[in-house]
């Protein structure tokens, strides 16, 4: 209650109450005339006993803050007794802990008239320091002048205690989270982030706003098989699920080891306070490995380099030996055909004993050149992420394509779904398609340097399309160019092979297709297709 200068020094009115049984004074029997239930007055004494049993400290003063009255709620709180309080004024609770600010804005509402409610340090009888809860109400006289205060007091202290230690347990907290050297988020069956540490905000600025989770979710259905409310339903957890992350464009691609858990929390909406349903939330533990990974790409890279060196080198030998053998095959073809006709005309034509030991001398020669050939290498299938194979050929024909002056566009699916199959024997296959895109921009009348390649999925297949900016092939020739040895290039230095052939034979071997998109709108736009790894529809 306050204890600063009173409002005015009029004459009371109000005699004190020392107990609950004496007889109500004259404010008090006045309220005699409210009509309760059917219109019957309520005897003043019913008052009188409701205050004097409520269990919340009621106080009245004169508007110099003199207790005049109290009742035992008021005891109990302050720890003294009613003979103790009646005529002392309220300054007798009141700390110096409490600033005189508070005091002032106090009095001032009060001397307007107004409610105020607020909180005061007092004191307890013993000296003991408590949290009060305030409400004081001016009573209005007859004249419409303040002549008394109501006052409800409550002791607060255990409810501040209790909020203060939740604010400190929060504040220390979100202190440990932040200094966590991981990214931490809780998230809800709808996949936003209800809770989120520093860590989780910068590794989301990096890698740009609003992508992080979606890409996390995504990669979660791809590890677990499922969206998130039914993996939720099965109570699966994760433990340092390795993710990676392609942005695209001149990004690098981030890794990321996940690991998740759920947290039941109560639903805290007074309508269910009875019935609490609990509400599951995922929380979710990011480590960015990125930079572990990139060296470990780096010294991978190296290895590939090497091994595609070699397989490109048993490639060229082996395109080259199958050249000499469609060759030589359509001369032996033309010497049966010669030999044919000439032992129908019957006769001992010398020629055709030429023609025998010719072909006899071929055939051993097709023979040699077999068995010459490299053989194909041996690789076992696993599982394989396209967006990486296909940045590994970028990066393996950057300088090609730095010298060419092309530019890449490159614009991935941030996390694809697995597929299966053979890595060297996609990587060789992708580069051929590059090659070729490189090529065609090379041309005389090509219309551009910008190299398009993407990747998304569609159904229970992935895409790739690689688009160049070069003449074009004519739709005539859109099923032959998967032809051996068939070439449509003019500029010179361009060579018949049956790289894009062995590249359709590649892709056919993962149970995928090849085809040059008629709907491409400049340049040619080969689009491939592949089965996910599980045959599942991608998401």
């Amino acid at each position: 209650m306050p204890t600063e200068a009173p409002i005015n020094n009029r004459p009371q009115d109000l005699n004190p109450l020392p107990a609950a049984s004496v007889a109500p004074p004259e404010w008090l029997r006045a309220l005699g005339a409210v009509k309760g239930l059917g219109g019957a007055a309520l005897p003043p004494q019913l008052f009188l006993e409701a205050v004097e049993q409520a269990p919340l400290a009621i106080s009245i003063t004169d508007t110099r803050a003199n207790i005049l009255y109290a009742n035992p709620a008021f005891e109990r709180t302050t720890g003294y007794a009613r003979q103790e309080l009646i005529g002392q004024n309220e300054s007798i609770l009141s700390n110096r802990a409490t600033p005189k600010e508070v005091y002032r804005q106090m009095w001032e509402s009060l001397a307007q008239g107004r409610r105020w409610s607020g909180l005061l340090v007092n004191r307890h009888k013993d000296g003991s320091p408590y949290l009060a809860e305030l409400d004081i109400t001016p009573v209005l006289g007859p004249d419409g002048e303040t002549s008394h205060f109501l006052g409800l007091h409550r002791d607060v202290s255990e409810v501040h205690q209790l909020t203060q230690g939740i604010r400190n347990q929060k504040a220390l907290l979100e202190r440990v989270m932040d200094a966590a050297p991981f990214a931490l988020a809780l998230l809800d069956l709808q996949g936003s982030a209800v809770l989120r540490n520093r860590g989780f905000h910068e590794l989301e600025e990096r890698i740009g706003q609003g992508r992080l989770i979606p890409a996390v979710l995504k990669g979660i259905e791809g590890f677990s098989g499922d969206d998130l409310a039914a993996a939720r339903r099965r109570g699966e957890t994760f433990s340092e699920q390795e993710l990676v992350f392609d942005p695209g464009g001149s990004g690098e691609p981030y890794w990321f080891s996940c690991s998740g858990g759920w947290i039941e929390q109560a639903d805290s909406r007074a309508d269910h306070y009875f019935e609490a349903p609990g509400e599951q939330r995922l929380l979710l533990v990011i480590n960015d490995i990125s930079a572990l990974k990139r060296q470990q790409e780096r010294a991978r890279r190296n290895a590939m380099r090497a091994l595609m060196a070699e397989h490109e080198m048993s490639e060229r030998i082996r395109e080259a030996l199958s050249g000499a053998m469609f060759q030589l095959q359509s001369n032996l073809n033309l010497a049966h055909a010669a030999a044919g006709m000439l032992e129908r005309r019957g006769g001992q034509d010398p020629l055709r004993g030429v023609l025998v030991q010719l072909i006899d001398s071929g055939n051993r020669a097709l023979d040699a050149l077999r068995q010459g050939a490299p053989a194909e290498p041996g690789e076992p299938r696993g599982l394989l992420n396209l967006n990486q194979i296909v940045r590994d050929v970028l990066g393996l024909m950057t300088e090609r394509m730095l010298a060419e002056g092309i530019e890449v566009e490159w614009s991935p699916e941030a996390v694809l779904p697995s597929i299966h199959g053979l890595q060297t024997g996609l990587r060789c296959a992708i580069k051929q398609l590059v090659a070729n895109a490189i090529d065609a921009m090379s041309e005389p009348d090509a219309r551009g340097r910008l190299l398009r390649v993407s990747t998304h999925t569609h159904g229970n297949r992935v895409l790739l399309r690689v688009q160049d900016q070069g003449p074009g092939i004519p739709e005539e020739l859109r099923f032959r160019v998967f032809e051996p040895f068939f070439t449509a290039w003019s500029a010179p230095g361009k060579h018949t092979g049956v790289g894009l052939s062995a590249a359709r034979e590649m892709f056919a071997r993962h149970g995928g297709e090849i085809e040059i998109d008629p709907n491409g709108q400049e340049g040619c736009r080969v689009v491939v297709s592949l089965p996910l790894a599980d045959g599942r529809e991608a998401r």
